[in-house]
């Protein structure tokens, strides 16, 4: 039997990947869970949760949250927002405008040097340590502002998440889940809403959001409130 989650889920306590793994109860009878690998370590005291009561979860809350249209176009808008609000912050290609700025201010401070006769034993060294540094730079602002370039509209949104869910269970938790934190008192779970590259391309693009509560045992898990 696979485990749904495999490789998405970490452990909010001390940041492992939770596994999958099973056991022999004392009726026999198998055991299938989630564990973290911190325990192992002795580094982590996380319980482990039983392999259906997480997947059971997971896939109640997007079936019936993702479902709602309404639910489903203020999470579109809201990431939107959010998108929209970082391509005007863009805090790397603007340091990076800047670390350019100097360097071409340096290397003309040397060409102008140089039309006046001074010159040393370094200045050809430095001016081709500039050069190189311009290019760097250059090149990676070209890189951050085709990122602002790849644009993602509602619809997108939409479209890639309903698509998911017309997927068989399995198949949809793979597309639209990125990733689960799993805490002992509440689970977060972060979903893909694009299937278009992602520049960073580390996290992909993922949001979470608020479902309610289930009782595991002795604990209520919680999943959050939307953030993007």
């Amino acid at each position: 039997m696979k485990f749904l989650l495999k490789n998405k889920v970490y452990c909010g306590i001390c940041g492992e990947r939770i596994t999958s793994d099973a056991g022999t109860a004392r009726d026999g009878s198998l055991k299938r869970y989630y564990k973290c690998i911190g325990r192992e370590k002795h580094k982590c005291s996380h319980p482990t949760i039983r392999k259906n009561v997480l997947e059971d979860l997971v896939i109640e809350t997007t079936y019936k949250v993702l479902s709602d249209s309404q639910v489903l176009t203020e999470i579109a808008d809201r990431i939107l927002a959010s998108l929209n609000s970082e391509k005007k912050q863009n805090h790397t290609a603007n340091a990076l405008k800047k670390e350019l700025d100097k360097a071409r201010t340096s290397l003309n401070n040397l060409l102008a040097a140089l039309e006046k006769g001074i010159f040393t034993n370094g200045t050809k060294a430095r001016m081709e340590e500039l050069e190189n540094k311009i290019e760097t730079i250059e090149q990676n602002l070209m890189t951050e502002r085709s990122k602002e370039k790849i644009k993602i509209s509602e619809k997108d949104i939409v479209r890639f998440i309903k698509n998911a869910l017309l997927k068989e269970p399995k198949q949809a938790i793979w597309l639209l889940v990125n990733k689960i934190i799993l805490y002992p008192e509440k689970v977060e779970i972060y979903y893909n809403y694009t299937d278009k590259p992602d520049p960073d391309d580390e996290n992909h693009r993922a949001f979470s959001f608020y479902k309610g509560d289930i009782r595991y045992e002795n604990t209520t898990l919680k999943t959050v409130i939307l953030h993007v």
